[in-house]
């Protein structure tokens, strides 16, 4: 059933009269349309931002801020998501059929903005695995699970990372007479 079914279903619904199992039922529902909705919002804020490179519109945050009543954080929020879901395409679907949630693609958003440009393709390149976990798994558990990875990525980066620390390391000594 498409989400726009389910949502014409539940718009007849008379949610008083639910038993559980239509309540369940209904909750299943809400969650396919949901997630169907956020992966529209973020195609419609790609598309914004590609937009907004070709100097033909505003920034996408700057766009949802205004059209949709959030603020700024929540925007940028989106925005990162979008980007993040335009590059793990089979987590963008599993969220279109709400067989995950948006707080698995903003653990993958939060995931990737630890990470550089070469770091973060390799975790993108995990597509099929990171859909696989986040289908099976609730946020939280797949969000331990991006930390870990994401450490792993940048395991290679600790010495160069401990050696920057040292450079700005500063030491002053005062004396109070």
């Amino acid at each position: 059933m498409t989400a726009g079914a389910r949502l014409t279903q539940l718009e007849g619904a008379d949610i008083g009269a639910l038993s559980p199992g239509q309540a369940a039922r209904a909750l299943r529902d809400v969650a396919v349309v949901r997630g169907k909705a956020d992966q529209w919002e973020a195609a419609i804020t790609r598309r914004v931002r590609e937009l907004h490179e070709a100097g033909q519109s505003a920034p996408a945050a700057d766009a949802l801020t205004r059209s949709s009543n959030r603020s700024r954080r929540s925007a940028q929020q989106t925005e990162q998501r979008a980007a993040a879901l335009g590059e793990i395409p089979g987590l963008e679907a599993a969220l279109g059929k709400g067989q995950v949630g948006v707080e698995h693609a903003d653990a993958v958003a939060a995931a990737a903005g630890r990470l550089d440009g070469e770091q973060r393709s390799e975790l993108f390149a995990q597509d099929e695995l990171l859909t696989e976990l986040a289908a099976s798994s609730s946020p939280e558990t797949f969000r331990r699970w991006l930390n870990r990875t994401v450490d792993a990525i940048t395991a290679d980066d600790g010495l160069e990372r401990a050696a920057q620390q040292e450079a700005e390391v500063t030491a002053s000594i005062k004396r109070n007479d």
